[in-house]
């Protein structure tokens, strides 16, 4: 496990504490309706500790990887990658700027940099990532984990963005909602915290 200088920050595992009333796994979190929020692709559903966790290890996330998180939320997946498996880069990409806003909070909190060259750095970036610079930065071909937690309809306009990763050999991690469909090669499956791994 990789650690950095954790004595004056905190543990990701301490700042998302599980709560198990945000826990998909316990009950189903839709339909998705929540007054003044567009919930239509990326409901914003915090995933447990116990999911995320179980994510960076089916993906045998390390090192060597660079994550992207499509529909990043509060940060907790990326800012995970960094701080307990020490991946050189994560980027979030989100289209709540409010929860961008969030995900740079906690990256302090567990100090992790956001602004600064770093071996191991998290960025979060605010927006559509179906087009302009952050469809060009989502397709950025250094990312060999992407992780998705959208609904199918999300999912499917993403489609491009992780079809150009599968084919590139990318392990794709689907949270809740399989990508069958795309007609992905299925590697591995945790039926009880519904989590899909795809690669090519």
């Amino acid at each position: 496990i990789f650690f950095m200088e954790l004595e004056t920050f905190m543990d990701c595992e301490v700042l998302f504490a599980d709560d198990p009333s945000l826990d998909i796994e316990n009950e189903s979190p839709f339909p998705l309706l929540i007054e003044g929020v567009d919930t239509s692709y990326a409901p914003f559903i915090p995933s447990s500790m116990k999911k995320i966790m179980r994510a960076l290890e089916m993906g045998n996330v390390n090192r060597n990887d660079g994550v992207l998180d499509l529909g990043s939320g509060d940060g907790r997946f990326c800012l995970s990658a960094i701080q307990k498996c020490g991946v050189r880069l994560a980027v979030g990409i989100e289209l709540e700027e409010h929860l961008v806003e969030l995900s740079e909070e906690n990256a302090k909190k567990c100090g992790i940099p956001i602004d600064q060259p770093s071996e191991n750095i998290a960025r979060f970036y605010a927006g559509d990532m179906t087009s302009g610079d952050l469809a060009e930065l989502a397709r950025d071909p250094s990312f060999t984990i992407v992780f998705v937690f959208m609904t199918k309809d999300g999912s499917e306009a993403i489609r491009p963005i992780l079809t150009f990763h599968y084919e590139r050999g990318a392990k794709i991690i689907a949270n809740h909602f399989p990508l069958d469909a795309f007609g992905y090669n299925l590697k591995e499956r945790d039926p009880v915290l519904d989590l899909y791994v795809y690669q090519k």
